[in-house]
């Protein structure tokens, strides 16, 4: 959320740089289903609140 989130007109931006900065700026249904898919595992291997959230 902190990285992907667009604060100003709100959803998730399809790709972020390895600086985390976006690079496509385009907003995409598929990649609110790909991060809540990701974050079950995330959550189960780490172990850290934040992927249950």
């Amino acid at each position: 959320m902190n990285r992907g989130w667009d604060r100003q007109y709100g959803g998730f931006f399809y790709s972020l740089d390895p600086n985390k900065q976006p690079i496509d700026h385009g907003k995409n249904h598929w990649v609110v289903a790909e991060t809540l898919s990701a974050s079950a595992p995330f959550a189960r291997r780490t172990g850290q609140a934040e992927f249950k959230e």
